[in-house]
């Protein structure tokens, strides 16, 4: 079995074949509050007026712990979220603490579900070009 690379909006293997990074589900999702600098607690609309709350971790990146310095990750990502009446989230996977892997996607100005996966903000990426994540392998 070959091993696999991981990378933010790319995963190939050793020999550079593509693989699918086709998300497992995309859903809208309203920001209940930001638990850290790579975490959010959301309500997630599971459509059919069905919600559900979870925690999301962020696909791709590690931010640091809050008692590390982590403080200003978590003020970074709260006040991109701060004004955003949802935000869509790409799930792919659960971590081993039961949370769901996604690519998170915002826009101050796009107010359609498909316009922000596809055109939206990509918050994991500029958590990253803030230089307030490492990326993840």
């Amino acid at each position: 079995m070959k091993k696999k690379l991981y990378r933010i909006g790319k995963e190939a293997d050793r020999t550079g074949s593509k693989r699918d990074p086709s998300p497992l589900h995309v859903y809208k999702a309203v920001v209940e509050s930001v638990v850290d600098g790579d975490t959010l607690l959301v309500r997630i609309d599971l459509g059919f007026n069905v919600w559900v709350a979870q925690r999301i971790r962020f696909r791709g990146i590690n931010c640091a712990e809050m008692s590390d310095g982590g403080e200003a990750a978590k003020t970074y990502v709260a006040e991109q979220l701060k004004d955003i009446p949802f935000i869509v989230i790409k799930t792919y996977k659960t971590d081993m603490y039961g949370r769901y892997v996604a690519d998170v996607f915002y826009s101050p100005t796009l107010k359609d579900k498909e316009a922000v996966a596809e055109d939206g903000i990509f918050l994991n990426q500029e958590i990253l070009k803030a230089g307030l994540a490492k990326m993840m392998l």
